[in-house]
Protein backbone atom coordinates (compact mmCIF):
# COMPACT_ATOMS: atom_id res chain seq x y z
CA UNK A 1 0.00 0.00 0.00
CA UNK A 2 2.68 2.09 0.47
CA UNK A 3 4.05 1.75 -2.58
CA UNK A 4 1.42 2.52 -4.49
CA UNK A 5 1.07 5.89 -2.63
CA UNK A 6 4.69 6.63 -3.05
CA UNK A 7 3.52 5.80 -7.12
CA UNK A 8 0.37 8.35 -6.82
CA UNK A 9 2.55 11.12 -4.91
CA UNK A 10 5.37 10.88 -8.00
CA UNK A 11 2.73 11.10 -10.05
CA UNK A 12 1.58 14.45 -8.87
CA UNK A 13 4.90 15.85 -8.80
CA UNK A 14 5.47 15.68 -12.18
CA UNK A 15 1.72 16.47 -13.53
CA UNK A 16 2.91 19.69 -11.42
CA UNK A 17 5.87 20.23 -12.98
CA UNK A 18 4.61 19.99 -17.10
CA UNK A 19 2.77 22.62 -18.47
CA UNK A 20 -1.02 21.89 -18.33
CA UNK A 21 -1.62 22.75 -21.82
CA UNK A 22 0.89 20.90 -23.67
CA UNK A 23 -0.63 22.21 -27.10
CA UNK A 24 0.57 25.29 -26.55
CA UNK A 25 3.74 24.59 -25.59
CA UNK A 26 6.43 25.90 -28.10
CA UNK A 27 8.43 22.68 -29.19
CA UNK A 28 11.78 22.77 -31.22
CA UNK A 29 13.01 20.91 -34.94
CA UNK A 30 15.49 17.93 -34.77
CA UNK A 31 18.86 18.49 -36.02
CA UNK A 32 18.75 17.77 -39.69
CA UNK A 33 20.25 14.00 -40.74
CA UNK A 34 21.32 13.01 -44.18
CA UNK A 35 21.93 9.33 -43.99
CA UNK A 36 23.56 8.65 -47.54
CA UNK A 37 25.86 5.48 -47.01
CA UNK A 38 28.97 4.97 -48.91
CA UNK A 39 27.94 1.25 -49.84
CA UNK A 40 25.02 2.43 -51.82
CA UNK A 41 27.34 4.49 -54.22
CA UNK A 42 28.76 1.33 -55.62
CA UNK A 43 25.12 -0.40 -54.89
CA UNK A 44 23.11 2.58 -57.45
CA UNK A 45 26.64 2.89 -59.69
CA UNK A 46 26.47 6.41 -58.38
CA UNK A 47 29.80 8.74 -58.37
CA UNK A 48 30.36 10.73 -55.09
CA UNK A 49 29.30 13.36 -56.63
CA UNK A 50 26.02 13.08 -57.63
CA UNK A 51 25.48 11.67 -54.20
CA UNK A 52 26.22 15.53 -53.35
CA UNK A 53 24.30 16.81 -55.74
CA UNK A 54 21.01 14.38 -54.38
CA UNK A 55 21.56 16.19 -51.08
CA UNK A 56 21.16 19.21 -52.53
CA UNK A 57 18.33 18.49 -53.58
CA UNK A 58 16.88 17.08 -50.70
CA UNK A 59 17.51 19.84 -48.60
CA UNK A 60 16.10 22.17 -51.04
CA UNK A 61 13.17 19.51 -50.29
CA UNK A 62 13.23 19.74 -46.29
CA UNK A 63 13.29 23.61 -46.26
CA UNK A 64 9.97 23.71 -48.65
CA UNK A 65 8.41 21.61 -46.13
CA UNK A 66 9.77 22.62 -42.97
CA UNK A 67 8.14 26.48 -44.26
CA UNK A 68 4.86 24.81 -44.26
CA UNK A 69 2.81 26.65 -41.78
CA UNK A 70 1.57 23.72 -39.58
CA UNK A 71 4.84 22.88 -38.59
CA UNK A 72 7.48 25.75 -39.56
CA UNK A 73 7.23 26.49 -35.75
CA UNK A 74 6.37 23.89 -34.03
CA UNK A 75 3.53 24.25 -31.14
CA UNK A 76 2.74 21.37 -28.72
CA UNK A 77 5.05 19.06 -30.70
CA UNK A 78 8.95 18.69 -31.43
CA UNK A 79 9.32 17.93 -35.04
CA UNK A 80 11.94 15.95 -37.17
CA UNK A 81 12.85 16.36 -40.54
CA UNK A 82 15.24 13.40 -41.80
CA UNK A 83 17.13 12.31 -44.67
CA UNK A 84 17.95 9.03 -46.41
CA UNK A 85 18.95 7.63 -49.73
CA UNK A 86 16.42 4.73 -50.79
CA UNK A 87 18.48 2.27 -53.17
CA UNK A 88 17.28 1.13 -56.44
CA UNK A 89 15.21 -2.25 -56.22
CA UNK A 90 13.88 -4.49 -58.80
CA UNK A 91 13.37 -8.29 -59.38
CA UNK A 92 14.19 -7.87 -62.91
CA UNK A 93 17.90 -9.21 -64.12
CA UNK A 94 17.65 -6.66 -66.81
CA UNK A 95 17.28 -3.51 -65.32
CA UNK A 96 20.56 -2.02 -63.47
CA UNK A 97 20.36 1.48 -61.49
CA UNK A 98 23.12 2.98 -63.34
CA UNK A 99 20.02 3.60 -66.21
CA UNK A 100 17.28 5.40 -63.51
CA UNK A 101 17.36 7.93 -61.49
CA UNK A 102 18.57 8.07 -57.54
CA UNK A 103 15.88 7.63 -54.88
CA UNK A 104 16.03 9.28 -51.80
CA UNK A 105 13.33 10.47 -48.95
CA UNK A 106 12.59 12.60 -46.56
CA UNK A 107 11.36 11.41 -43.20
CA UNK A 108 8.68 13.57 -40.99
CA UNK A 109 7.52 13.49 -37.51
CA UNK A 110 5.87 15.30 -35.09
CA UNK A 111 6.53 13.95 -31.67
CA UNK A 112 5.19 14.28 -28.12
CA UNK A 113 6.85 16.56 -25.62
CA UNK A 114 9.39 15.31 -22.60
CA UNK A 115 9.96 17.62 -19.68
CA UNK A 116 12.38 17.55 -16.87
CA UNK A 117 11.88 17.48 -13.19
CA UNK A 118 12.01 21.51 -13.19
CA UNK A 119 9.31 21.60 -16.25
CA UNK A 120 11.69 22.32 -18.96
CA UNK A 121 11.29 21.00 -22.20
CA UNK A 122 14.13 18.59 -22.89
CA UNK A 123 15.51 17.71 -26.78
CA UNK A 124 13.83 14.42 -26.68
CA UNK A 125 12.29 12.25 -29.38
CA UNK A 126 10.32 9.36 -28.92
CA UNK A 127 8.19 7.17 -30.98
CA UNK A 128 5.57 8.56 -33.39
CA UNK A 129 4.01 8.41 -37.20
CA UNK A 130 5.99 9.44 -39.62
CA UNK A 131 5.38 10.55 -43.05
CA UNK A 132 7.80 9.62 -45.78
CA UNK A 133 8.47 11.50 -48.62
CA UNK A 134 10.10 9.17 -51.20
CA UNK A 135 11.63 10.91 -54.89
CA UNK A 136 12.08 8.51 -57.47
CA UNK A 137 10.66 5.11 -56.29
CA UNK A 138 8.24 3.69 -57.92
CA UNK A 139 5.36 1.94 -55.30
CA UNK A 140 4.73 -1.84 -55.34
CA UNK A 141 1.65 -3.57 -54.80
CA UNK A 142 0.78 -7.05 -53.12
CA UNK A 143 1.64 -10.00 -54.83
CA UNK A 144 -0.72 -13.20 -54.16
CA UNK A 145 1.12 -16.17 -51.79
CA UNK A 146 1.08 -18.83 -55.31
CA UNK A 147 2.55 -15.95 -57.84
CA UNK A 148 6.14 -16.45 -55.68
CA UNK A 149 8.27 -19.15 -55.38
CA UNK A 150 11.53 -19.99 -53.33
CA UNK A 151 13.70 -17.94 -55.20
CA UNK A 152 12.10 -14.63 -54.76
CA UNK A 153 8.70 -12.61 -56.44
CA UNK A 154 7.94 -11.58 -59.51
CA UNK A 155 7.77 -8.21 -60.03
CA UNK A 156 4.29 -8.45 -61.07
CA UNK A 157 1.50 -7.63 -58.66
CA UNK A 158 -1.95 -6.31 -57.60
CA UNK A 159 -2.73 -2.40 -58.30
CA UNK A 160 -3.43 -0.97 -55.16
CA UNK A 161 -6.86 0.45 -54.49
CA UNK A 162 -7.82 3.93 -55.61
CA UNK A 163 -9.19 6.30 -52.79
CA UNK A 164 -10.65 9.63 -53.10
CA UNK A 165 -7.86 12.09 -52.88
CA UNK A 166 -6.27 13.60 -50.43
CA UNK A 167 -4.59 17.43 -50.36
CA UNK A 168 -5.67 17.09 -53.98
CA UNK A 169 -3.32 14.09 -54.33
CA UNK A 170 -4.14 10.97 -55.73
CA UNK A 171 -4.70 8.44 -53.07
CA UNK A 172 -3.79 4.52 -52.93
CA UNK A 173 -3.68 1.89 -50.26
CA UNK A 174 -2.64 -1.48 -50.48
CA UNK A 175 -5.18 -3.84 -48.74
CA UNK A 176 -3.25 -6.50 -46.37
CA UNK A 177 0.16 -8.59 -46.70
CA UNK A 178 3.15 -7.11 -46.32
CA UNK A 179 2.57 -3.74 -47.63
CA UNK A 180 -1.00 -2.68 -45.97
CA UNK A 181 -0.39 1.22 -46.41
CA UNK A 182 -1.90 4.16 -47.52
CA UNK A 183 0.13 6.70 -50.02
CA UNK A 184 -0.54 9.98 -52.08
CA UNK A 185 1.29 10.56 -55.45
CA UNK A 186 2.90 13.94 -56.73
CA UNK A 187 3.72 13.89 -60.15
CA UNK A 188 4.48 16.40 -63.42
CA UNK A 189 4.81 13.28 -65.91
CA UNK A 190 1.73 12.27 -67.22
CA UNK A 191 2.95 8.56 -67.81
CA UNK A 192 1.37 6.01 -65.74
CA UNK A 193 3.28 4.70 -62.96
CA UNK A 194 1.96 1.07 -63.53
CA UNK A 195 1.82 -1.25 -66.61
CA UNK A 196 -0.68 -3.04 -67.22
CA UNK A 197 -0.13 -7.10 -67.15
CA UNK A 198 -1.44 -8.77 -70.04
CA UNK A 199 -3.75 -12.24 -69.24
CA UNK A 200 -1.36 -13.63 -71.10
CA UNK A 201 1.91 -13.43 -69.52
CA UNK A 202 0.03 -13.52 -66.05
CA UNK A 203 -1.31 -17.37 -67.27
CA UNK A 204 2.39 -17.62 -68.47
CA UNK A 205 4.07 -16.08 -65.31
CA UNK A 206 1.56 -19.11 -63.00
CA UNK A 207 2.74 -21.90 -66.14
CA UNK A 208 5.99 -20.59 -64.99
CA UNK A 209 6.02 -21.21 -61.11
CA UNK A 210 4.00 -24.56 -61.34
CA UNK A 211 7.05 -25.46 -63.84
CA UNK A 212 9.52 -24.46 -61.00
CA UNK A 213 7.41 -25.97 -58.61
CA UNK A 214 7.67 -29.37 -59.93
CA UNK A 215 10.79 -29.41 -61.21
CA UNK A 216 11.90 -28.40 -57.94
CA UNK A 217 10.40 -31.20 -56.52
CA UNK A 218 11.64 -33.95 -59.47
CA UNK A 219 14.98 -32.63 -58.26
CA UNK A 220 14.36 -33.59 -54.65
CA UNK A 221 12.97 -36.84 -55.72
CA UNK A 222 16.31 -37.49 -57.42
CA UNK A 223 17.91 -36.73 -54.12
CA UNK A 224 16.31 -39.23 -52.26
CA UNK A 225 16.86 -41.86 -54.65
CA UNK A 226 20.93 -41.01 -54.76
CA UNK A 227 20.32 -40.83 -51.02
CA UNK A 228 19.38 -44.72 -50.75
CA UNK A 229 21.85 -45.76 -53.24
CA UNK A 230 24.37 -44.36 -51.35
CA UNK A 231 22.22 -46.23 -47.76
CA UNK A 232 22.16 -49.20 -49.16
CA UNK A 233 25.59 -49.92 -51.37
CA UNK A 234 27.26 -52.81 -49.72
CA UNK A 235 30.88 -51.09 -49.23
CA UNK A 236 29.58 -48.11 -48.02
CA UNK A 237 27.52 -50.20 -45.36
CA UNK A 238 29.91 -52.22 -44.45
CA UNK A 239 31.86 -48.97 -43.44
CA UNK A 240 29.24 -47.45 -41.62
CA UNK A 241 29.56 -51.03 -39.14
CA UNK A 242 33.21 -50.70 -38.79
CA UNK A 243 33.04 -47.51 -37.54
CA UNK A 244 30.12 -48.80 -35.24
CA UNK A 245 32.81 -51.87 -34.06
CA UNK A 246 35.31 -49.77 -34.16
CA UNK A 247 35.08 -46.56 -32.02
CA UNK A 248 31.52 -46.84 -30.39
CA UNK A 249 30.79 -50.52 -29.02
CA UNK A 250 34.28 -50.32 -27.38
CA UNK A 251 32.99 -47.76 -25.04
CA UNK A 252 29.17 -49.42 -24.61
CA UNK A 253 28.25 -51.64 -21.97
CA UNK A 254 27.56 -54.52 -24.25
CA UNK A 255 29.59 -54.01 -27.32
CA UNK A 256 27.96 -57.13 -28.82
CA UNK A 257 24.13 -56.12 -28.16
CA UNK A 258 25.27 -52.48 -29.23
CA UNK A 259 26.21 -53.77 -32.92
CA UNK A 260 23.42 -55.98 -33.28
CA UNK A 261 21.06 -52.86 -32.60
CA UNK A 262 23.06 -50.43 -34.61
CA UNK A 263 22.34 -53.29 -37.63
CA UNK A 264 18.80 -52.92 -36.84
CA UNK A 265 18.26 -49.11 -36.86
CA UNK A 266 20.56 -49.19 -40.09
CA UNK A 267 17.60 -51.69 -41.88
CA UNK A 268 15.01 -49.27 -40.07
CA UNK A 269 16.67 -46.41 -41.92
CA UNK A 270 16.60 -47.75 -45.32
CA UNK A 271 12.93 -48.74 -44.87
CA UNK A 272 12.03 -45.30 -44.26
CA UNK A 273 14.32 -44.18 -47.01
CA UNK A 274 12.55 -46.29 -48.80
CA UNK A 275 9.30 -45.49 -48.04
CA UNK A 276 10.30 -42.06 -49.04
CA UNK A 277 11.60 -42.74 -52.39
CA UNK A 278 8.20 -44.43 -52.86
CA UNK A 279 5.90 -41.72 -52.21
CA UNK A 280 8.19 -39.21 -54.35
CA UNK A 281 5.51 -38.81 -57.06
CA UNK A 282 2.41 -37.04 -58.03
CA UNK A 283 0.45 -40.52 -57.21
CA UNK A 284 1.29 -39.78 -53.41
CA UNK A 285 2.47 -36.45 -53.05
CA UNK A 286 -0.76 -34.20 -52.90
CA UNK A 287 0.75 -30.85 -53.35
CA UNK A 288 3.06 -32.45 -56.51
CA UNK A 289 -0.07 -33.22 -58.01
CA UNK A 290 -1.50 -30.51 -57.05
CA UNK A 291 1.50 -28.44 -59.02
CA UNK A 292 1.06 -31.05 -62.29
CA UNK A 293 -3.06 -30.52 -62.14
CA UNK A 294 -2.75 -26.44 -62.34
CA UNK A 295 -0.63 -26.56 -64.99
CA UNK A 296 -2.26 -28.54 -66.78
CA UNK A 297 -5.71 -26.00 -66.08
CA UNK A 298 -3.33 -23.44 -67.29
CA UNK A 299 -1.87 -24.63 -70.57
CA UNK A 300 -5.43 -25.47 -71.41
CA UNK A 301 -6.93 -22.00 -70.71
CA UNK A 302 -3.79 -20.85 -72.62
CA UNK A 303 -4.76 -22.66 -75.48
CA UNK A 304 -8.65 -21.94 -75.18
CA UNK A 305 -8.40 -18.24 -74.54
CA UNK A 306 -9.33 -15.88 -77.62
CA UNK A 307 -6.36 -13.36 -78.94
CA UNK A 308 -8.40 -10.29 -77.68
CA UNK A 309 -8.54 -12.16 -74.23
CA UNK A 310 -4.79 -13.16 -73.99
CA UNK A 311 -3.93 -9.37 -75.12
CA UNK A 312 -6.34 -7.87 -72.68
CA UNK A 313 -5.20 -6.98 -69.08
CA UNK A 314 -5.66 -9.46 -66.60
CA UNK A 315 -7.42 -8.56 -63.10
CA UNK A 316 -7.79 -10.89 -59.67
CA UNK A 317 -10.69 -11.52 -58.06
CA UNK A 318 -10.50 -12.96 -54.39
CA UNK A 319 -13.62 -14.93 -53.62
CA UNK A 320 -12.91 -13.72 -49.51
CA UNK A 321 -12.81 -9.67 -50.56
CA UNK A 322 -9.08 -9.60 -49.34
CA UNK A 323 -5.74 -10.42 -50.92
CA UNK A 324 -4.76 -14.07 -49.14
CA UNK A 325 -3.63 -16.61 -51.86
CA UNK A 326 -4.50 -16.36 -55.02
CA UNK A 327 -6.13 -20.22 -54.92
CA UNK A 328 -7.53 -20.78 -58.28
CA UNK A 329 -7.00 -19.96 -62.44
CA UNK A 330 -10.92 -18.95 -61.96
CA UNK A 331 -9.41 -16.35 -60.08
CA UNK A 332 -7.63 -14.57 -63.24
CA UNK A 333 -10.40 -12.82 -64.57
CA UNK A 334 -11.32 -9.84 -67.39
CA UNK A 335 -10.88 -6.49 -65.19
CA UNK A 336 -14.69 -5.39 -66.09
CA UNK A 337 -15.24 -7.96 -63.75
CA UNK A 338 -16.93 -6.84 -60.41
CA UNK A 339 -14.60 -6.67 -57.13
CA UNK A 340 -11.58 -7.93 -59.28
CA UNK A 341 -8.11 -5.35 -58.32
CA UNK A 342 -6.45 -4.99 -62.03
CA UNK A 343 -2.50 -7.20 -61.99
CA UNK A 344 -0.21 -4.82 -63.17
CA UNK A 345 3.90 -4.20 -62.57
CA UNK A 346 6.11 -1.02 -62.64
CA UNK A 347 6.53 0.94 -65.31
CA UNK A 348 10.02 1.55 -65.36
CA UNK A 349 9.46 3.98 -68.72
CA UNK A 350 7.87 6.03 -66.77
CA UNK A 351 11.69 8.09 -65.67
CA UNK A 352 12.99 9.61 -68.67
CA UNK A 353 17.04 8.17 -68.95
CA UNK A 354 17.82 11.64 -70.40
CA UNK A 355 17.66 13.46 -67.24
CA UNK A 356 19.99 13.17 -64.60
CA UNK A 357 19.86 10.73 -62.22
CA UNK A 358 19.74 13.16 -59.31
CA UNK A 359 16.64 14.82 -61.01
CA UNK A 360 13.00 14.52 -59.10
CA UNK A 361 10.83 12.84 -61.40
CA UNK A 362 8.26 11.10 -58.57
CA UNK A 363 6.95 11.71 -55.48
CA UNK A 364 5.00 9.08 -53.06
CA UNK A 365 4.02 10.29 -49.67
CA UNK A 366 3.60 7.15 -47.57
CA UNK A 367 2.03 6.88 -44.05
CA UNK A 368 2.30 3.21 -42.95
CA UNK A 369 5.52 3.78 -41.12
CA UNK A 370 6.38 4.34 -37.67
CA UNK A 371 9.39 5.07 -35.49
CA UNK A 372 8.19 2.01 -33.39
CA UNK A 373 8.22 -0.23 -36.96
CA UNK A 374 4.56 -0.65 -37.28
CA UNK A 375 2.50 2.96 -38.03
CA UNK A 376 -0.96 4.28 -38.56
CA UNK A 377 -2.42 4.65 -42.37
CA UNK A 378 -3.46 7.55 -43.72
CA UNK A 379 -7.02 6.53 -44.24
CA UNK A 380 -6.71 5.26 -40.38
CA UNK A 381 -5.88 9.07 -39.09
CA UNK A 382 -8.30 10.62 -40.82
CA UNK A 383 -11.07 8.19 -38.97
CA UNK A 384 -9.55 9.15 -36.01
CA UNK A 385 -9.37 12.61 -36.55
CA UNK A 386 -13.28 12.86 -37.20
CA UNK A 387 -13.72 11.02 -33.94
CA UNK A 388 -11.97 13.07 -32.28
CA UNK A 389 -11.46 16.57 -33.60
CA UNK A 390 -9.16 18.17 -30.39
CA UNK A 391 -6.90 14.62 -30.57
CA UNK A 392 -3.60 15.74 -29.14
CA UNK A 393 -0.93 17.55 -31.40
CA UNK A 394 1.76 14.45 -31.88
CA UNK A 395 1.38 11.88 -34.73
CA UNK A 396 -2.30 11.97 -36.71
CA UNK A 397 -3.27 15.56 -35.98
CA UNK A 398 -0.39 17.22 -36.99
CA UNK A 399 0.38 14.96 -39.78
CA UNK A 400 -2.71 15.84 -41.60
CA UNK A 401 -2.46 19.62 -40.80
CA UNK A 402 0.85 19.64 -41.80
CA UNK A 403 0.26 17.44 -45.70
CA UNK A 404 -2.95 20.12 -45.76
CA UNK A 405 -0.40 22.98 -45.63
CA UNK A 406 2.29 22.25 -47.55
CA UNK A 407 2.75 24.36 -50.80
CA UNK A 408 2.75 21.31 -53.56
CA UNK A 409 3.68 23.99 -56.20
CA UNK A 410 6.66 25.03 -54.77
CA UNK A 411 7.43 20.98 -54.33
CA UNK A 412 6.54 20.97 -57.74
CA UNK A 413 8.79 23.00 -58.97
CA UNK A 414 12.12 21.04 -57.70
CA UNK A 415 11.19 18.48 -60.10
CA UNK A 416 12.94 18.13 -63.30
CA UNK A 417 9.91 16.61 -65.25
Amino acid sequence: MRYLTSISILAAVMFAQTPSNRDATPGFWADWTWDAKSDLSHQDAASPAEFRLLGAKVRELREVLKSAPAVSQPIGFDAMLAGHVRSFTSNRSDLKAKDFPLGAGILFGAFAQYFDRNGNLTRELGETELIDFRVNVLPFGETPEDWQDRNGTTDIFLQPKQLPDIVGLPHFQNVGGRFNDDFLVLKKNPKPIWAPVSTEEMLNLLAALRKRAIAEREREAAQHRKSLADWIDPQKRAARMETAKKYIAPHQKDPAAYLVQAEEQDRKFEEQMRKTVENDNPEHDQWWAKDVAGLGDIERALANLSAERKSAQACYRDREGRVVVAGSLARIVPTNTPGCQPIVRPNWDYFDRRLPRTSFQLMTISTGVSRAGGGAQLSACLERLRAKPTMSRPGCRTNIDFLNSIDWNKVLALFDK
